[in-house]
């Protein structure tokens, strides 16, 4: 195994994070924000091909062109040039995968070193630092940790955490999308495949595809439910829509992703989210309140005379003139064409 090189004090927080099979029901965040933190760190010391390959678990290729069948001198030179620049990059590379293989066997707890260890593959993977084959090993041991736990208890656990997952206000759709499937992979592990018999049953067509067609339906909805608060007048709008017998909603997980990415281009969305952000840290626009979090007591607001909904001096809540929400009075958004999600399934 590499010796792991020690960072600096800048950027150590990824250091914090490990793959662990201790934590029941939350093996699947713990992977995923564990590998997420290390794909970061890699991908600022050794750069972008790193970071996909722990992100993304994309290798990179090196092709050596070939020459033409009557090459000139000036090809064979160009090649000679290519070549030597490709070997060059290739060589960096797996060097570099050595490391990163080395960095990510040691942010494993000891139980989960055990079990990477244990495994038919680990000693070839080891021999070549194969990166994704760790990544592979490790996953493979998070979500099948546990083993001696009551089984109906596995499949409870798996579904609670499914029912709870969301969005972080800092994580991406993709990423969050990512993680969804993640423990959707986990709660069909342990329990089986996600079939709501009742909705299956209205569908058309043989019994395998009506229960893959209700099984889509339902993950699409709860990982639209699971996305931060700036989606929620969206949510309300295709409600609204269908209550007047126009069915708007995405069918798949897929086409759900697809919706929310054209919703953060709306206004509406931005606005409310630029709220949220506000919540989570106060802007400046006071010099006597500026990066105050709203984590602040309400007896301390109190005592500087500082409003609860707005955050500013010089007045109360109830007399706070800022709006509850950036939205219409009625809850739905302003100007939103809802024609404009036809092309979701697209």
């Amino acid at each position: 195994m590499v010796a792991v090189e020690k960072d600096s004090d800048k950027g150590k927080e990824w250091r914090k994070k490990k793959y662990t099979v201790a934590t029941v029901g939350s093996q699947v965040d713990i992977f995923t924000e564990t590998t997420k933190a290390i794909g970061e760190y890699v991908g600022r010391e050794f750069g972008s091909a790193m970071k996909k390959l722990v992100l993304h678990e994309k290798e990179a290729v090196f092709e050596i062109p070939s020459l033409p069948e009557k090459p000139t001198e000036q090809d064979k030179l160009q090649w000679s040039i290519d070549y030597k620049t490709i070997t060059a990059d290739k060589k960096t590379y797996e060097e570099q995968k050595t490391k990163v293989f080395g960095i990510i066997f040691e942010q494993c707890d000891e139980t989960m070193k055990q079990c990477v260890e244990s495994h038919s593959l680990y000693a070839e993977a080891d021999e070549i630092s194969d990166v994704l084959t760790l990544l592979s090993m490790i996953r493979e041991s998070a979500y099948d940790a546990n083993t001696q736990q009551y089984p109906p208890r596995q499949a409870a656990m798996a579904w609670k955490h499914m029912a709870s997952v969301h969005q972080q206000h800092d994580e991406s759709l993709v990423a969050y999308y990512k993680r969804f499937l993640e423990v959707v992979e986990r709660v069909e592990r342990f329990y089986g495949p996600i079939v709501p018999s009742v909705l299956a049953e209205k569908e058309k067509g043989k019994k395998d595809e009506k229960d893959a067609k209700a099984r889509e339906q339902v993950l699409a909805i709860l990982f639209m439910e699971g996305a931060v608060k700036g989606f929620k007048p969206m949510l309300r709008n295709l409600e609204r829509d269908y209550s007047l017998g126009a069915s708007m909603y995405p069918v798949t997980v897929d086409e759900a992703l697809k919706a929310l990415k054209m919703e953060e281009r709306q206004p509406v969305y931005k606005a409310i989210m630029k709220k949220l952000k506000k919540k989570i840290t106060i802007s400046d626009e006071d010099d006597d309140n500026a990066g105050l979090s709203f984590a602040m007591s309400k007896m301390e607001m109190m005592r500087k005379g500082m409003c609860f909904k707005c955050g500013k001096q010089g007045h109360k809540a109830v007399d706070c003139t800022k709006k509850e929400d950036e939205e219409g009075g009625d809850g739905t958004q302003q100007g939103h064409v809802n024609t404009q999600i036809v092309s979701w399934a697209g």
